[in-house]
């Protein structure tokens, strides 16, 4: 009857394979944030072609030929 006398001295503890877990959601809004931010730029970037002079100029030569060939 000893042993029953004596009440547990600390918390109860669990047995979770887990362990404590987390919460996600803000991260998830964080990640999403950085994400839409990244892409933007990227569309931002992409929408507006750079080409050299060099680049214009065979293009146009490429449409005359493709215009050529089309009346033939």
């Amino acid at each position: 009857m000893g042993d029953y006398e004596l009440p547990a001295r600390g918390p109860l503890k669990l047995k979770i394979d887990g362990g404590i877990k987390k919460k996600k959601k803000e991260k998830k809004k964080i990640l999403e944030q950085i994400n839409n931010a990244i892409e933007k730029k990227v569309s931002e970037k992409s929408e507006e072609p750079k080409l050299t002079n060099a680049e214009k100029a065979f293009l146009k030569q490429q449409e005359k030929l493709v215009r050529h060939k089309a009346f033939k």
